[in-house]
């Protein structure tokens, strides 16, 4: 394990908290937000904010942002272009407008990738991304400053429902090489202590040998949360369990993301770890779509992206309730807009609301890959 940052644990405003964690929250994100343009914060707070809307008053925040994307589409992507007719009636109902655009596959949007591309994007500051290619080949596209600080707020969002805040001390289970291969340099490791208050366990290092030492690097350490791909978590898990190994910590919560989670991956994570196991729903391509809140509940992303679910053959929008094909529209993506994109997860959204008071809208059910 690498020594580098030493955690040292002090007191601040009646909390237990150690210095990395005050110097990312009170030095590290001001710096960014000064000299980078850096909007997390005050993305994570309008977040907040629309928690309390209510449901017409997310709808009309939504109505707003839609009509903002769609019109940019038909002006400034290519792709998009061919469906300039439809600007009046963005005007005035733009999720209508929105369903008379095409379904966009991956495969559809890999073919005409260039014609996505916002004709007034800053070359300079697109970030190139790719998907992580587990069901077929990766898909590649670009995003900007504006797309990453919803992504990062949507989450950090989600997060503090569970006293989470963006200089917790984590440790990551992650399944994805190309991050683990950049985690083997010291800089990097030492980048991702100071700046992140993280560290990472790659999956390919789980092993029922090294389980003990896997512990007390994670007991050294003294994570809040820790946080890692559905897989990776539950091998985690089985490994512990089949060895009767106790963490020894109490954490505020264990993360999973990447992946479908499914019941029994749950049942074990929790038993495992002795507590809570929080579901994060995103994509790379897609940014944070939903998060679970304390009530169980898949509280999606509104304000951030507009959802519909399709029949798989005939494209037909369902009922809410029924399960089909995921589509997403980002309504922060500007620079490289995907309309109605097709995911490959199958869900279902909700009708219901839930007890825990927020007006944010339900994803009711979750069932992995699209066949």
């Amino acid at each position: 394990m690498d020594k580098c940052v030493r955690q040292v644990t002090i007191y601040y405003h009646g909390e237990k908290m150690d210095r990395v964690k005050l110097f990312i929250e009170k030095f590290a994100y001001p710096y960014m937000e000064k000299r980078m343009g850096n909007q997390i914060r005050g993305m994570l707070n309008e977040l907040k904010k629309y928690e309390s809307f209510t449901p017409q008053q997310l709808t009309a925040l939504r109505k707003k942002k839609l009509e903002y994307l769609l019109t940019e589409c038909i002006h400034s992507v290519p792709a998009y272009e061919p469906y300039k007719h439809l600007e009046e009636e963005i005007k005035n109902n733009p999720a209508a407008a929105l369903k008379q655009f095409p379904v966009l596959t991956k495969d559809n949007f890999r073919e005409g990738f260039y014609s996505y591309l916002n004709k007034g994007a800053n070359a300079v500051a697109l970030v190139e991304n790719f998907t992580r290619g587990t069901t077929g080949e990766p898909v590649k596209f670009f995003m900007d400053r504006h797309m990453v600080g919803y992504y990062e707020a949507a989450r950090w969002r989600g997060l503090s429902w569970w006293g989470i805040t963006p200089g917790s001390r984590s440790v990551m289970i992650w399944g994805n090489p190309s991050d683990y291969e950049k985690y083997g340099s010291k800089t990097y490791r030492r980048r991702e202590k100071l700046l992140k208050n993280r560290i990472m366990i790659p999956d390919i290092a789980l092993k029922a040998e090294e389980m003990e030492s896997h512990l007390r690097d994670i007991r050294e350490f003294s994570p809040e949360y820790v946080y890692g791909y559905a897989s990776a978590l539950h091998l985690f898990s089985r490994l512990m369990l089949e060895q009767n190994l106790s963490l020894g910590l109490q954490l505020k919560a264990v993360v999973s993301t990447a992946e479908i989670l499914h019941d029994h991956e749950r049942e074990d994570i929790e038993k495992a770890f002795g507590c809570p196991v929080v579901n994060e729903y995103g994509a790379r391509d897609g940014g944070i779509i939903a998060y679970q809140c304390r009530e169980g509940s898949m509280h999606i992303s509104a304000e951030n992206v507009v959802l519909e679910v399709v029949d798989p053959v005939s494209l037909e929008t369902l009922p809410k309730g029924e399960i089909g094909a995921l589509l997403v529209t980002d309504l922060n993506n500007y620079v490289m807009p995907r309309l109605r994109y097709r995911i490959g997860d199958r869900a279902a959204l909700s009708e219901k609301f839930c007890p825990c008071g927020m007006g944010l809208p339900v994803l009711e059910k979750l069932e992995g890959r699209e066949a």
